[in-house]
C-alpha cells in the first residue's frame, strides 16, 4: 500500500483553498485564513441558491412586494418590523387591560394570577 493511502482515502498534500503545500498537523487547510474563507464562500453559495427559491412577498406591515431573506421573514425592513412589534405589544396590553377591567382585578392580582396558572 502507498505511503499517502490511508484506509482507502488518498491523503491531502495541498491546501484545498489556495493549494498551498499542507504542513504539519494540517488535513485540509493551510491556515486558519483558508479555512474561513472556503467557509464563507461555501455559505455565500448555499445562501444564493436558497433565495432563488424563496417567492416574492407582501409586507405585513407596509404592504409592499420584496424579495426575503429567509421563509420565516414576512417584514420588509428592519423599520417595518418595529412597527408591527409595537401594534403587536399594545394590542396585547390592551388585551390585558381589558381582561383586569372584566374581572375587576387591580394590577397586584393580576400578575400573581399570571404567575400561578394552576
Amino acid at each position: 500500500m502507498p505511503d499517502n493511502q490511508k484506509y482507502g482515502k488518498l491523503k491531502r498534500t495541498q491546501c484545498s483553498q489556495c493549494n498551498a503545500k499542507l504542513t504539519g498537523q494540517r488535513t485540509r487547510f493551510c491556515s486558519d485564513t483558508c479555512s474561513s474563507l472556503f467557509d464563507a464562500e461555501r455559505s455565500r453559495i448555499k445562501y444564493d441558491l436558497l433565495r432563488s427559491h424563496i417567492k416574492d412577498k407582501e409586507c405585513i406591515s407596509c404592504g409592499d412586494t420584496y424579495t426575503p431573506r429567509t421563509f420565516n421573514q414576512v417584514c420588509c425592513s428592519k423599520n417595518c418590523r418595529s412597527v408591527l412589534t409595537a401594534k403587536q405589544r399594545r394590542e396585547k396590553r390592551a388585551e390585558k387591560e381589558l381582561l383586569i377591567s372584566k374581572k375587576n382585578l387591580n394590577f397586584q392580582q393580576y400578575t400573581q394570577m399570571e404567575r400561578c396558572r394552576c
